[in-house]
């Protein structure tokens, strides 16, 4: 039987399995419970016979010769008081016999309890180790040169997720890393805009291919190729996978099929007709991603930050409805196709800087709850910041807007940056409302803006020279403030009779 200091050893250190979460054995819960020590056989042996001598030799002292009543009384009261002894003792025998088999019961329920967590320790090791072996296997699978065998591993990576809430991250983190693997979209042959270069040509594709596995390159599927169409059904099958487990569903309550608190990391991935409405997703990462076809984000939250910088997206996207938790990074971000933000709220920090806007940028009732960045961005067709709200000011400095520019009723929380900003078409910032400073010296415009009704607060400054030929006398009694002559207007005012028409601006809109 084990003690408590008898511990069992593993390798070349002793351990105390009560404080490793190792099971205790049944000897070790026996030796810890009281155990009465059985009486010596030799007692019982011996105190019988003496008992017998003892009561026959007092019988032969008191009955050999004459006994007086007084005598014969208190023979009597001895004989009582042995039977009463007697009885006692019997009594205490028998308490002893219960109390023993209560004991060995006790034990026995300990030793039953103690088997039964057992079995359930072992039912769950062995469960862990069924999980470890299908997720390793579901991992091989996503290795292998069959898409049938890769879309399989898939869906058994969902299955091994859903089951065990503690591996959802790692599985998702695994998906997102089959999804950054080298890829070439079979689509990629369709016209792209802003820059991004072309694919090259089927021969030419042909001769990269080959050279790539002469020099033991990575297999990636090119254009034309079988192999690429069918990984098309493997990555979609992932990309599927991250929606349906990514989306919360109506509230209160949230769907069974919902992944809650999951991060996400496709740094550099290529993404097909990628789409995550109404999803919930902690960090999102997306810096470098490509994005071909059409990518829906519409009503989606993002708890932390969202990261799209240096992404590029060949089509369309749409961000209509999103909350961003934190900040908004689309910093040096391509569009080709039309994006649509309107309705979106950012928290914090949103950086446009330099993005590429090929198609029309709709930021119609956004409301962005930290300062704006979208210096030197590019709007290559229509803009809308309709009723868009600034809390923090905005920055447009250097940026190019080569379509019509609608500011209609937005409000500049702060300042608004409009330094060197270049205008192309028709710009409008009518029933805007600026509540501290607007600064719009170097700007260059094609038409003359419309200020109508746009309203400046009492402490506003508003820098003009780079609108030379708009008449400011009629902006400042058009527009709307408290007290008209508190707003200082620090560009050249000129006469009635100005010439507003100018030519074209320079080449600004193919640079």
């Amino acid at each position: 039987m084990l003690t408590r200091e008898r511990l069992f050893v593993s390798g070349s250190r002793t351990k105390d399995p009560a404080q490793h979460g190792a099971e205790p054995s049944v000897d070790r819960v026996a030796s810890a419970r009281p155990v009465l020590r059985p009486i010596p056989r030799w007692v019982i042996a011996a105190g019988v016979p003496v008992m017998v001598l003892t009561a026959a030799g007092a019988a032969w002292l008191f009955l050999g010769r004459g006994v007086t009543r007084d005598q014969l009384d208190a023979l009597r009261t001895a004989g009582a008081f042995g039977i009463g002894l007697g009885g006692v003792v019997g009594l205490w025998l028998a308490v002893r016999r219960q109390r023993s088999a209560e004991l060995d019961l006790l034990q026995k329920y300990e030793a039953h309890e103690l088997a039964v967590r057992a079995m359930e320790h072992n039912e769950l090791d062995a469960r862990e180790r069924r999980l470890n072996e299908l997720y390793l296997k579901a991992v091989e699978q996503l290795g292998s040169d069959k898409a049938a065998v890769r879309t399989g591993g898939v869906y058994a990576l969902e299955r091994v997720a859903h089951d065990n809430p503690g591996l959802r991250q790692t599985v998702v983190d695994v998906v997102c890393a089959y999804l950054r693997s080298p890829y070439t979209s079979p689509g990629s042959l369709r016209p792209r805009r802003l820059g991004v270069k072309r694919p090259l040509s089927a021969a030419a594709s042909a001769r990269v291919r080959s050279s790539s596995r002469a020099h033991g390159g990575p297999s990636v599927a090119v254009v034309g190729d079988d192999g690429g169409l069918q990984e098309r059904e493997v990555r979609t099958a992932a990309q599927r996978l991250l929606a349906r487990h990514l989306r919360p569903g109506l509230r209160p309550t949230p769907a069974s099929t919902f992944w809650e608190g999951i991060n996400i990391d496709l740094t550099g991935a290529t993404l097909i007709d990628f789409e995550l409405r109404d999803c919930q997703v902690g960090e999102a990462e997306f810096a470098r991603a490509k994005f071909v076809g059409a990518a829906w984000f519409s009503g989606a939250r993002f708890t932390s930050d969202a990261v799209f910088s240096w992404a590029q997206f060949s089509g369309g996207a749409g961000f209509f409805g999103v909350q961003f938790g934190k900040d908004a990074w689309f910093y040096e971000t391509g569009i080709a196709g039309d994006v649509r933000f309107e309705g979106a709220k950012v928290a914090g920090v949103s950086w446009f800087t330099r993005t590429q806007f090929g198609g029309s940028a709709n930021f119609e009732k956004v409301k962005f709850g930290d300062r704006a960045w979208f210096g030197g961005a590019t709007f290559a067709s229509g803009s809308r910041f309709t009723e868009a709200e600034f809390a923090r000011g905005a920055t447009f400095a250097g940026a190019k807007f080569v379509g019509d520019a609608s500011f209609f009723a937005a409000r500049f929380g702060i300042d608004a940056e409009f330094e060197r900003t270049q205008f192309a078409g028709d710009v409008t910032f009518g029933k805007a409302k600026f509540a501290r400073h607007a600064e719009f010296s170097g700007a260059k415009s094609k038409s003359i803006p419309d200020f109508a009704d746009a309203q400046f607060s009492i402490k506003s400054r508003v820098g003009v020279t780079g609108f030379p030929e708009l008449d400011w006398l009629d902006l400042a009694t058009s527009s709307s403030h408290s007290e008209s002559e508190a707003v200082q207007f620090t560009g050249k005012t000129p006469p009635a009779d100005a010439e507003f028409a100018r030519p074209d601006p320079p080449d600004w809109r193919e640079g």
